[in-house]
């Protein structure tokens, strides 16, 4: 019986993913420490609106109007038998970006600083922030292919501003999460 109880309390343990880990940044770190948070839940609300709200809005031949968000391009593409491309859009426009947000979140709140999982699950990170600066590439390459019809025009909507602040807010994070580990000595370098 006190096995069992003991099983519970792990598996309890390992979904509680908001729990801080003692030793993590959010333990240890100053009180800067708590905009990573912050920054990391306005990142993804910007991400979920930027991911569903239109990009921009194509006129073509100055009749026609369509608002075009990463959802309904991808909706398209399956739509059209682009599946290779679908599936580049989703892989680097939507999963990468969670994944990132996620690495993030994981790092400052449930790896110990210091450890050498820290460093570790930090070179995650950077990993997929090197990868998912195609999150942005593609939709200025969706932005510019709308554009470049001779008989269209594409003006920006809220969706883009969206996307691209909730890279920013997930750059600024990491940012901080570095300085913050370089102040508790978690990584090499200086922490001005």
């Amino acid at each position: 019986m006190e096995q069992m109880t003991k099983i519970k309390e792990n598996a309890a343990g390992r979904w509680q993913f908001w729990r801080k880990v003692a030793g993590s940044l959010a333990d240890v770190g100053g009180w800067q420490t708590h905009f990573v948070g912050l920054l990391l839940v306005i990142a993804s609300g910007m991400f979920a609106a930027g991911i569903t709200l239109p990009l921009f809005k194509v006129t073509k031949v100055y009749l026609f109007e369509d608002d075009v968000s990463v959802l309904l391009g991808i909706e398209l593409l399956v739509r059209d038998n682009e599946f290779f491309l679908a599936l580049v859009i989703v892989a680097f426009s939507i999963l990468a970006p969670i994944l990132k947000i996620g690495l993030v979140y994981r790092v400052w709140r449930r790896v110990p600083a210091g450890s050498k999982s820290f460093a570790r699950w930090l070179q995650r990170v950077e990993l997929v922030t090197r990868w998912s600066m195609l999150e942005v590439l593609v939709v200025a390459v969706i932005v510019m292919a709308a554009k470049a019809g001779s008989l269209s025009n594409a003006q920006t909507q809220d969706g883009l501003y969206f996307f691209v602040g909730s890279w920013v807010m997930v750059t600024a994070s990491i940012q901080l999460l570095k300085h913050e580990a370089r102040k508790v000595g978690a990584l090499p370098g200086r922490a001005d």
